[in-house]
């Protein structure tokens, strides 16, 4: 009877074991929705969609990420908003949009920050190891926002159907710019009349006049077809597309701490190869450009062009003045760390 007894508790056990341990061990998996304010192959996109599969990996499936390029949920705005709210959990965002959301974030927009020279390394070190980025996170959490890194896809260069040499060329052109008062009041500085419109609203706009000019990454005057409507693309060297991928801050805190750990180190992860490759890529699409539109020019201004710009950009009361006035709490001090770390990265 004893046996029996015994025979009957270790069947017990096992049926325990076999039907009740694994669903209290059972892992659970996070499904959510990445979004990006740039159309398929374009770099955030491509960002994003590395970033989803880095994770899935290093999480071994626990997290699955799905991504939404632009034009699918919204526009530029709806999509730092929709992260805001925790209505997508994540976005491929950039410097420009979340600096409407986040104001410290405003001091990547600033002007004539980023050498000519070895640019991608210099932001490499910047982005991966500046005290600056690391201050930026503060600000990040209070408006909502989980800060995974920077990095960057290249210089920004301005189309228009005039040649840019100085500022007089650009005085009262019809400009669009991202809803950022510092890009806004930096082009009205050099003499442009800056004005915000949405991504998908720029080429029809210029096509009818409208519009003058713009200013994208030159992946995008590519994708998004405005080379077809302009004469010239121009790089001034004095803004550099800066990426902020970001995840809603509640959902970040709410979730285990190797988690977080996997978020934020598939993004450093990333950080080098996506501005090695982004950099490259632009090189190859004004090759493309020009086999396109063979009467385009494509055009660099010279250190001496790029003067007048430059004292501009930095002149008193001018935008880097509004950005202490308007960055937030801690706008002085990361602007002196972000202008240190530059230095530090270009003397290594």
């Amino acid at each position: 009877m004893r046996n029996f007894r015994l025979i009957l508790i270790l069947g017990l056990l096992i049926v325990l074991m076999v039907f009740v341990l694994p669903a209290e061990a059972k892992t659970e998996v996070y499904k959510w929705k990445m979004i990006s304010e740039e159309v398929t192959g374009d770099p955030m996109t491509v960002f994003a969609e590395r970033f989803a599969d880095l994770v899935e990996k290093k999480s071994n499936g626990r997290i699955e990420i799905e991504v939404f390029p632009y034009g699918t949920l919204g526009g530029e705005r709806d999509i730092v908003e929709l992260v805001q709210m925790g209505e997508i959990e994540l976005g491929s965002v950039d410097y420009g949009w979340v600096g409407g959301f986040v104001p410290q974030a405003q001091v990547l927009a600033l002007q004539y920050l980023w050498p000519k020279d070895n640019t991608a390394k210099v932001m490499h070190d910047v982005c991966q190891n500046g005290r600056a980025i690391q201050l930026l996170e503060e600000g990040f959490r209070n408006k909502g926002f989980q800060l995974l890194g920077v990095w960057s896809s290249g210089w920004m260069r301005v189309t228009s159907n005039v040649p840019i040499h100085s500022p007089k060329d650009v005085k009262g052109l019809k400009h669009r710019v991202m809803a950022n008062p510092i890009l806004v009041k930096s082009y009205n500085t050099y003499g442009f009349n800056a004005q915000s419109l949405d991504y998908g609203e720029i080429y029809g706009a210029l096509q009818t006049g409208l519009l003058d000019s713009q200013v994208q990454p030159m992946y995008a005057h590519l994708s998004m077809g405005f080379y077809e409507v302009q004469d010239y693309i121009t790089n001034l060297w004095n803004e550099a597309f800066m990426v902020t991928p970001v995840v809603n801050r509640d959902l970040f805190d709410s979730i285990p701490e190797d988690l977080q750990q996997i978020l934020i180190d598939s993004c450093a992860e990333l950080i080098v190869p996506m501005t090695n490759w982004s950099f490259r890529s632009n090189e190859l699409i004004g090759m493309k450009i020009r086999k396109a539109k063979p009467t385009i020019t494509i055009y660099e201004l010279n250190d001496e062009e790029i003067m007048p710009f430059k004292e501009l950009a930095w002149q008193e009361g001018g935008p880097v003045d509004t950005y202490l006035k308007i960055g937030g709490e801690g706008a002085k001090e990361i602007l002196d760390a972000l202008l240190t770390d530059i230095k530090t990265a270009q003397k290594q």
